[in-house]
């Protein structure tokens, strides 16, 4: 369980990678509302790039699970 803004029972979480990707997902302690994504990455070795697009991609599945502005 996770702290999400949004959600006052946090959120279940779960991401990963694999060849060219990332994914995220999220569902609420109810199971209620959940989401997931999976983006293509292209890092080229840039470890502030690949941060800055995990971080996007997470904050875009706890807005669609929490409305987190």
């Amino acid at each position: 369980m996770r702290p999400v803004d949004g959600c006052d029972s946090g959120v279940w979480y779960h991401g990963g990678t694999s060849f060219g990707t990332v994914s995220e997902a999220a569902v609420t302690a109810d199971g209620d509302v959940s989401a997931a994504a999976t983006v293509f990455t292209t890092r080229f070795g840039d470890p502030q790039r690949s941060a800055a697009q995990d971080e996007a991609t997470r904050e875009m599945v706890e807005r669609a699970v929490c409305g987190k502005a």
